[in-house]
């Protein structure tokens, strides 16, 4: 028994120990973590100024640097939004949106016409049948937020199952013009669709620029590559750059040159530009379709446009075997063959009175020729996409 209590006296004092030795050990661990988040909140405060301290839109003017000296497109992953008026009758009997026009921003603006004026809303709101539509018939007054991924979402429906028609409806209506207008640098566009690792848009996906223009095809790597659809819509006062289908004829004399260098306000003859094909680096490559369609009531007397060209393009220009088919004033469809070289069609034998040469020969009449002037025969192709 005493044996046990004086080993009890022995073993206090070194428990004592221990429970001390612990006791610094905590505080010590206590310590240093106070003063790790210490160093961190100071760190962060740094970081913080820091940021503060940069100009607004800093990263912004840096990617347009980059973009002004590469001329690669730029996506704008910032989201826009819109107000758009909801229809009365927002879901008819087919699955179609019907009731009425849309409209954007406060809701009291109306949606604008396409240069041709027919319809006046969205052509077969089933995009497999073709049918329904966005009437004129009234709006119910109830306003909702639309995004510029909406906004595409919507109109990739329609894209994706071919329905044309209704894609350039949809690109008629208010909101999604102002969508459009507010991208108001070359090359800057808004994207819905696919992405690689890197958030980049890779696979099958749609944009919109400036100007009216949107593009739904496949991608790779951030740039249009592959098979893929371009389309540019003409409204009444659209801007057109210069040189978009006027070869063929003198400049209109109702035409005024506008504000922008190289960008004039014609007579309203164009109401679509569109390319269908193979894509590379961003632009045409490889075997494709130009098509412009043309407001007949509106070509001057002796003018002539072209509506159709097939063949074989080198970053956006004509480069091969080409055929054209033309529409003249008095509604005359020609087909004609040509062969381009990076942009410049090879001439034939002759020069008419104004000095003009022959380029392209008639497919039923080999006398019959299209004529252009020698100095406009360069960098022939599309032109709004050398401009992107």
């Amino acid at each position: 028994m005493m044996e046990k209590n004086r080993l009890k006296k022995e073993l206090i004092p070194i428990a004592a120990l221990l429970v001390f030795i612990v006791a610094v050990l905590i505080l010590c661990a206590v310590s240093a973590g106070r003063k790790k988040r210490e160093a961190q909140t100071a760190d962060m405060a740094g970081i913080e100024e820091t940021i503060s301290q940069e100009e607004p839109g800093a990263e912004l003017e840096a990617d347009k640097a980059v973009l002004e000296e590469t001329g690669i497109s730029l996506e704008v992953q910032e989201t826009f939004e819109v107000m758009e008026e909801r229809p009365a009758d927002s879901v008819s009997e087919n699955g179609g949106a019907t009731g009425s026009e849309e409209t954007a921003e406060s809701g009291d603006e109306e949606r604008i016409p396409a240069a041709d004026a027919k319809g006046t809303g969205v052509s077969g709101n089933d995009p497999q049948k073709g049918t329904g539509g966005v009437s004129s018939n009234g709006l119910s007054g109830e306003i909702v937020k639309k995004t510029n991924v909406e906004m595409l979402a919507e109109m990739m429906d329609y894209w994706a199952r071919d329905n044309v028609e209704a894609v350039q409806d949809l690109g008629g209506l208010g909101h999604y013009r102002k969508m459009s207008a507010s991208l108001d640098k070359p090359g800057y566009f808004y994207y819905y669709g696919e992405r690689d690792a890197q958030s980049r848009p890779d696979g099958m996906g749609i944009a919109v620029y400036g100007g009216d223009q949107y593009y739904y095809g496949s991608w790779k790597a951030g740039m249009r590559d592959g098979e893929g659809m371009w389309l540019r819509m003409y409204y009444e006062g659209s801007s057109v750059p210069a040189g978009v289908n006027t070869l063929l004829n003198p400049m209109p004399a109702q035409t005024s040159v506008s504000g922008q260098e190289g960008v004039v306000q014609p007579a309203p003859v164009l109401i679509c530009h569109s390319y269908r094909g193979n894509w590379s680096a961003n632009l045409p490559n490889g075997e494709g379709h130009e098509q412009f369609e043309i407001d007949k009531e509106k070509i001057a007397e002796g003018n002539r446009y072209f509506q159709n060209i097939m063949g074989n393009f080198r970053d956006g220009l004509y480069d091969g075997k080409m055929y054209i088919m033309t529409l003249d004033w008095a509604g005359n469809v020609q087909e004609w063959n040509g062969k381009a070289s990076e942009g410049t069609f090879e001439t034939l034998k002759g020069r008419d009175q104004e000095g003009r040469v022959p380029i392209c020969q008639n497919v039923l009449d080999a006398d019959s020729h299209l004529w252009i002037r020698p100095l406009e025969n360069r960098s022939l192709g599309i032109a709004e996409l050398a401009r992107q």
